[in-house]
């Protein structure tokens, strides 16, 4: 069963997010252990509410055909060297705090920081405008029709795999970022 009819949700990439997540918690009210409904049941339904959830995903589930090569849209790929470089820089930042012998020695390498900082938000913010673009064209897909825009959907899907990808390692080196200057 499709994500959308696991929730009974239109096929339909602009969904809105409040009436996606509001049909998930009136669904999850009856199918929750807890109120008479099963754990493989409540897991199926939280699945499909994930699915649908995430743009790239959904934007998956509605391809007829699930092709994971091709084309990616040129603002992504510009992104791919800047998001790499911010990347390494942070973990090498990491290794070296690290590798630091005394206190003098981390917080002299701490000013450091908050460039890194900046530059991590800045990757981020770039991430978020290009995912913005990427799901722009959700509309106009639901409107002339899935069946008609296929190749376009599936360069729009890889694009926004590698966004969500970049995006998640951005999150996890600045939590490190944070936890190393915590610790």
């Amino acid at each position: 069963m499709s994500a959308y009819a696991r929730l009974g949700m239109p096929k339909v990439l602009a969904l809105e997010e409040k009436t996606l997540e509001a049909r998930f918690q009136e669904l999850g009210k009856q199918a929750h252990p807890d109120v008479g409904g099963s754990d493989e049941e409540f897991e199926t339904l939280r699945r499909a509410y994930e699915v649908l959830k995430n743009p790239a995903s959904r934007l998956q589930e509605a391809l007829e055909e699930k092709n994971p090569r091709g084309n990616v849209a040129t603002q992504v790929m510009d992104l791919f060297g800047p998001v790499a470089d911010g990347v390494q820089k942070a973990e090498a930042f990491l290794t070296e705090r690290t590798a630091a012998r005394s206190e003098l020695g981390r917080a002299l390498l701490d000013t450091r920081v908050p460039a890194l900082k900046k530059e991590l938000e800045a990757l981020g913010a770039q991430l978020h405008e290009v995912e913005k673009m990427l799901t722009s064209r959700f509309e106009v897909f639901d409107q002339q029709g899935w069946q008609h825009c296929q190749t376009e959907m599936s360069e729009t899907a890889r694009g926004l795999t590698f966004v969500t990808k970049w995006q998640a390692q951005l999150r996890h080196v600045t939590g490190k970022l944070f936890e190393a200057l915590m610790g």
